[in-house]
């Protein structure tokens, strides 16, 4: 049985901070099924400047600011990346990208949180940092599961109480409620989501090994959480089901960030993985 085939941007360099996520090309190329395109960021950067006059900011009209710092002039900004980035898929005609996000904030002092939270909103996977592996976690865990997915921070891990907190800036708000603009976390520019996800079972996720042929799944649900100003902007914590996986994910990890999908999806993604392509 043959698959679709995944056309695949990774938009500029991955993020020089990523540990064990940019697999060797001829890993990448073993794939089936998935089609990977190098595009320049400047690319981008070209399409940016021209939607940027046309940007009026209305998009983000609907959703309530909690930073009162935020200038208008950033909902144009973020607005016209998502305009350009939208563009940029149509025309590449991908169905998946990860982003080199950070250099948004040295070139023109403005993220691209809002753009990758609605692109996936509309069916386009989209990751930050040019996190290759948990891009393609991504592009594994809707296709098999239906849900939408959020690539977070593993920011704190408790492991006598068998819970961890995650957060980012972005993620497709449908998996959110009270979603509110907010700068982000980091550099304080631009715009950050700050959403709060209902209290659900999870399953969290996370591909890894130099041949991609190692694997994180773990289950939990959230739990009751206080909102950590020194954290991004969205935030959950998890309870987990395993205290043994918990402290491999601290001791021994297999990247950066987890993806995080509503439900328990352990059976799916790793029937998945052993019999089909990974």
């Amino acid at each position: 049985m043959g698959y679709p085939t995944e056309r695949v941007g990774i938009i500029g360099k991955p993020s020089d901070w990523l540990i064990a996520s940019v697999p060797a090309d001829d890993v990448l190329n073993k794939l089936d099924g998935f089609e990977f395109i190098n595009i320049p960021i400047q690319d981008l950067y070209r399409i940016y400047d021209e939607v940027l006059p046309k940007a009026d900011g209305k998009l983000l009209e609907s959703f309530p600011i909690s930073n009162d710092n935020i200038d208008q002039n950033e909902f144009k900004k973020a607005e016209a990346f998502y305009l350009a980035l939208k563009q940029l898929v149509d025309e590449k005609n991908l169905t998946a990208f990860t982003i080199r996000c950070f250099d948004l904030l040295l070139e023109y002092q403005t993220t691209g949180c809002f753009a990758l939270a609605k692109l996936n909103n509309e069916g386009i996977i989209a990751g930050c940092e040019g996190d290759i592996v948990s891009l393609i976690g991504m592009i594994i865990a809707v296709r098999q599961t239906g849900q939408q997915v959020w690539m977070a921070n593993p920011s704190q891990i408790d492991i006598e109480n068998q819970q961890l907190i995650l957060a980012h800036c972005t993620l497709p708000t449908c998996m959110a409620e009270n979603v509110k603009l907010d700068t982000h976390f980091e550099s304080n520019q631009g715009i950050g989501l700050s959403g709060k996800l209902k209290e659900e079972d999870v399953t969290l996720f996370r591909l890894g090994g130099k041949e991609l042929d190692k694997k994180f799944v773990i289950t939990g649900k959230i739990i009751p959480h206080e909102h950590n100003p020194n954290l991004c902007r969205t935030q959950i914590r998890v309870k987990v089901d395993d205290s043994e996986k918990l402290n491999q994910l601290l001791t021994n990890p297999l990247g950066n960030h987890l993806l995080v999908l509503f439900g328990k999806h352990t059976d799916i993604l790793a029937e998945y993985i052993k019999n089909k392509r990974i």
